[in-house]
């Protein structure tokens, strides 16, 4: 809240010319803010830059969690062996980065055999965002990991070679190429589902810094009904225990 005092705006005494400008100093005045409107400045941008954080790091969360699901029906499944150990490798982890190399990791999504997956996003907290400090890098990474008999990397190979379930009916009898074995599997499970996705994911971490932080922000404000001498003003206050009432990203 500004205010101005008394006497601050002095008379205006000019003789106006064509194209001549009024002279330096002609009108003055001062500007002060109270102590306890500084105080509630500052707490509301602290509050605010929580919530763009938030609001990113929960579009981050979601386009990873979504990339998960749709890649987990196409990751090879060995029903000879009753397998499923590929698929419940995959993970969705989120990385908080602070200053320097400080920062936390935590797990937000798993696999599951039958392709689903189990997601818990209440792991991407207010107090875990910041923990008293600025967060300079958030980071959501997606990775399965399986090794066979002879320490050799089965998840990148079957990303990379394994051939197309569907593929099986053109195979000739002396191919040494190995195929998927049931339907719907194959290679470039992660690839291609990125692919389909990545516009959409563009768009959500888009809007979730231009658009829905900007409503989050609103979402969390109210308005303080004060009184400044004679002058009735309204004072905006942010909550920061609204924050995670949110939801899940816009």
């Amino acid at each position: 809240m500004m205010q101005l005092n008394k006497g601050q705006i002095n008379k205006l005494k000019v003789s106006m010319k064509p194209f001549e400008a009024p002279p330096e100093e002609a009108i003055s005045f001062s500007m002060k803010v109270l102590d306890n409107e500084f105080a509630l400045l500052e707490s509301n941008l602290k509050v605010a830059a929580e919530t763009i954080t938030y609001t990113v790091a929960r579009a981050i969360a979601y386009c990873a969690i979504d990339l998960l699901s749709k890649a987990q029906p196409r990751v090879p499944l060995d029903p000879d062996t009753g397998g499923g150990r590929l698929r419940r490798s995959g993970t969705v982890s989120f990385f908080y980065g602070w200053s320097g190399k400080s920062g936390y990791a935590v797990d937000i999504a798993k696999g599951n055999k039958d392709g689903s997956i189990k997601a818990d996003m209440n792991k991407i907290s207010v107090s875990r965002l910041t923990k008293g400090k600025k967060v300079q890098k958030l980071d959501a990474v997606i990775h399965y990991f399986r090794e066979n008999d002879f320490d050799e990397d089965i998840a990148v190979w079957a990303h990379e070679s394994l051939q197309p379930y569907e593929a099986r009916s053109s195979k000739k009898p002396n191919d040494d190429l190995y195929y998927a074995r049931t339907p719907g599997t194959g290679p470039k499970y992660l690839e291609i589902p990125w692919l389909q996705n990545v516009d959409d994911y563009v768009m959500i971490l888009r809007d979730a810094v231009y658009k829905d932080s900007i409503r989050n922000i609103g979402k969390i404000s109210s308005t303080i009904k004060a009184k400044q001498g004679k002058y009735a003003v309204n004072n905006v206050k942010l909550h920061r225990n609204r924050i995670s009432t949110l939801g899940y990203f816009r």
